[in-house]
């Protein structure tokens, strides 16, 4: 109660009658998240959830804390460099917030039915896209596999002074592979930039800032929250969210939801035909 006291706050600020404040809680509680990438972005949401109180956190992440990761990556210190980010992530969560139940895998995804092994273990209720390798193919691997199992995902990248983050709820809105048919259509040289990344295993050096994988860390965590406690509509429901961190200038870039889609589009209206995964 007492740690909660300002989320309770928060949400008896919401004027919904038909709940009390500890009903959303309870929500958060409750709620099963699986968070793929212990990165900039990763763990500033990891830390958001721990604040937040969501009950269940399973991340995964391959990488060691390195030095260089130490200007953005916020769960991690001096002392922990050469370590696994998963067992550190695991032994800070713990310090912060004893109450969760969080866990951490040292796990390399290397296609799609990685993911859906994670999915059938942790049977999560949404899914924090933010691991970057491969690059040019984990978002399509997360992507096929949340639209089979009717997971929600959401995501986010930075380019230097340009983040981008997106939401896909299957079955509903417009999914990753939607967007990336639909800039396909508008600038085809982008195929061949995708094939070229993937076949030569491309990773672009990164340039992300500390600040601004905190705030699209924080953006994506207050998505979950409109989602979670149906709060309304997620901003990025059919939109790809931009800024620009040099000067802050903001939009969204509309897509709509392709019926020729290569992964959503069988699935139009089939979110109860989800996968029924062997709890065994």
């Amino acid at each position: 109660m007492a740690r909660y006291t300002a989320n309770l706050n928060f949400f008896r600020t919401l004027n919904d009658t038909s709940r009390t404040a500890y009903d959303y809680q309870l929500r958060l509680k409750e709620a099963r998240v699986l968070l793929l990438g212990l990165g900039g972005i990763g763990s500033n949401v990891c830390l958001a959830l721990a604040e937040l109180g969501v009950g269940h956190v399973f991340a995964v992440d391959f990488d060691q804390v390195e030095l260089s990761n130490l200007n953005r990556q916020v769960l991690y210190s001096t002392s922990a460099v050469g370590q696994p980010k998963a067992q550190v992530a695991t032994e800070r969560v713990a310090r912060f917030n004893p109450d969760i139940s969080f866990e951490a895998l040292r796990v390399r995804i290397s296609g799609r039915a990685d993911v859906e092994v994670l999915l059938a273990r942790v049977q999560p209720d949404f899914v924090f896209c933010l691991a970057d390798k491969p690059n040019g193919w984990i978002d399509f691997w997360v992507n096929d596999a949340c639209v089979t199992y009717g997971v929600p995902v959401a995501a986010a990248n930075i380019m230097a002074a340009v983040g981008t983050a997106y939401t896909t709820v299957p079955g509903r809105t417009a999914c990753f592979q939607c967007r990336v048919d639909a800039d396909v259509v508008g600038n085809p040289d982008l195929a061949e930039e995708l094939a070229y990344i993937r076949e030569h295993e491309l990773n672009v050096s990164n340039g992300a800032l500390g600040p601004a994988c905190m705030f699209l860390g924080y953006f994506l965590s207050y998505e979950f929250l409109r989602h979670r406690l149906e709060l309304g509509s997620m901003l990025t429901d059919d939109r790809l969210f931009e800024i620009d961190f040099m000067d802050f200038s903001q939009r969204y870039h509309t897509f709509p939801r392709r019926a020729d889609c290569s992964s959503c589009g069988s699935a139009r209206d089939t979110v109860a035909a989800q996968v029924t995964v062997d709890q065994g």
